[in-house]
């Protein structure tokens, strides 16, 4: 199974998440995709990575537009395909 988190530009978003929180059990298994067009996107998943304990292996970084919406073929090439990608090169702790 692939535990994949894919941060937005939710520009509040990170505000509302509480420091308390424990490390995910399986932090190994979690792939932390984050938009590289967004510096929200970027602090919020460097921030969920550090508060579960994420490996920094675990981090994909994907260039994508910051707009609300994507077209279905943006997705697919600029988000599913990279994500496929990586976790077929397994750099991580092991398996997602």
């Amino acid at each position: 199974m692939l535990g994949v988190l894919l941060f937005t530009s939710l520009a509040c978003a990170h505000k509302q998440v509480s420091t308390m929180v424990a490390p995910a059990p399986e932090a190994s298994r979690v792939l932390v995709v984050v938009n590289a067009n967004s510096k929200v996107s970027e602090e919020l998943g460097r921030f969920y990575m550090r508060t579960r304990v994420i490996p920094t292996q675990n981090l994909l970084e994907v260039k994508t537009g910051t707009e609300d919406d994507i077209t279905f073929d943006d997705y697919k090439s600029k988000i599913l395909d990279p994500i496929e990608g990586d976790s077929a090169s397994d750099q991580r702790q092991g398996p997602l």
